[in-house]
């Protein structure tokens, strides 16, 4: 009887660590998270998938606020952070303003874009 307890509650444990990261989570349509289904951020529009989806295919980052469920082998391609790396001389921003201008904003950032047009953000 010990013995099908302890199978029967293992069993139990690894469909609930399957099934943690198999969670539907939500995509924004300009977004480069993923959130739960209750984020503020989530709205009607949101495509849903899964954790494991949201990290391989898209490779989204996990939303701040609502905080879903990161896998520990998760790796994510972009280090978190809304800079671009490295720095070089001031250069005149690469980004258009919504005239369609050329931006007016110095950078030092290698990538030529100042903090708002940057894409890595």
């Amino acid at each position: 009887m010990y013995i099908h307890r302890t199978i029967f509650l293992s069993i139990i444990l690894t469909l609930f660590s399957v099934s943690s990261f198999a969670q539907s989570v939500y995509k924004t349509p300009s977004g480069n998270k993923y959130h739960l289904a209750k984020c503020k951020h989530v709205n009607n529009v949101s495509l849903q998938m899964t954790v494991d989806e949201a990290i391989k295919n898209y490779h989204l980052r996990p939303c701040k606020v609502c905080k879903p469920p990161v896998p520990n082998e998760a790796i994510f391609l972009h280090s978190g952070k809304n800079k671009a790396v490295g720095s070089c001389e001031t250069a005149r921003c690469k980004g258009k303003t919504k005239e369609q201008l050329r931006c007016k904003r110095r950078t030092r950032l290698c990538n030529g874009f100042c903090f708002q047009h940057n894409p890595n953000r």
